[in-house]
Order: structure tokens, then sequence, then C-alpha cells
């Protein structure tokens, strides 16, 4: 808080956000998730189908995004006390794995490879808006999202047929 006199010993969350003003940044994270949501709503809805029927295959992936969270927050401080700033190039990851996903949808229809492109999705967002020097606190809570992406069968039978 500034003008009180008092000084604030907790950073300000929305100081994260790269671009975003604290202000906007509520509305400009609302407006991203919706898009992110339903730009990708087809594999989540997929994804949910393969979760639920097969819980003793599947059902952890409900639990992925909850422990990345909980990595994000583990490593609060660190990214709380890291400078964001806007980095263009995240855009070329963002762009390439929207791109990734329409061929998996349209092309070459593979849940898996959609999947792996929102987590390029999602990946290339957090370089765009938070630059590289913020992106290292969330490479790893961002990659482990590909835990949360149903496998194939027959890659799940050559894998694990061996053991």
């Amino acid at each position: 808080m500034q003008g009180t006199g008092a000084k604030n010993t907790e950073p300000d969350v929305m100081r994260t956000l790269g671009m975003l003003v604290p202000g906007s940044a509520r509305v400009m994270l609302a407006v991203l998730g919706v898009a992110l949501v339903a730009l990708f709503f087809r594999w989540f809805v997929k994804q949910h189908d393969f979760s639920r029927t097969a819980l003793e295959d599947w059902g952890h992936a409900y639990l992925v995004p909850a422990v990345s969270l909980g990595l994000v927050w583990v490593n609060r401080a660190g990214i709380l006390s890291t400078q964001a700033t806007t980095y263009w190039p995240g855009l070329a990851p963002l762009l390439c794995g929207v791109a990734s996903y329409f061929f998996f949808v349209v092309g070459v229809p593979n849940h898996l490879g959609q999947g792996l492109s929102l987590v390029l999705t999602v990946a290339g967002l957090a370089i765009l808006l938070m630059g590289p020097a913020m992106f290292r606190w969330f490479f790893l809570p961002i990659a482990y999202l590909g835990f949360g992406i149903t496998v194939s069968e027959q890659i799940m039978i050559k894998a694990t047929f061996p053991l």
C-alpha cells in the first residue's frame, strides 16, 4: 500500500501478472480462463469421461491440477519476489499450442496430442504474461499437468506389459 506510510511486508499478488494492472487483473484472468476453457472444452469433456469411466486408472487426473496449484503455493515466496514482465516471444508457444490442438482435433484426432497442446498453450500464456524469470517458478507445475492426460491403451500396454 503506497501513501499510507506503513511498509507492506506482503508483496502485491496482482503484481505477478506481468502486463496486467491490479484493478483489471481479476477481470483479465477471468476472461483468459474462460477463453482457455472454451477453446479446450471438447478436450475437458472427453478427459472427464475417461477419468469418470475408468476411475481406477485415470481418477488421479482430477487431482493433478490441485497438485500443480500446491506446487505454486509452495513456491509463492519466490514467485512474489520475482519481477514479472510481458515477454512477447511467449506468443510463439501459445499459438503453436492452439494450432497443434486444432491439428489433433481436425487433422489426426488424438486425445493425448490435444492434452499436450493444452499444456503447451498454458506454458505459452504463462511465458507471455509473466516472462522467463517468472516462468522458472511455473515450469514444474505446468509440466506436471501432463500427468492428468489420459494415455492411449496401446501406449499403456507397451509401457506396462514388460514391467
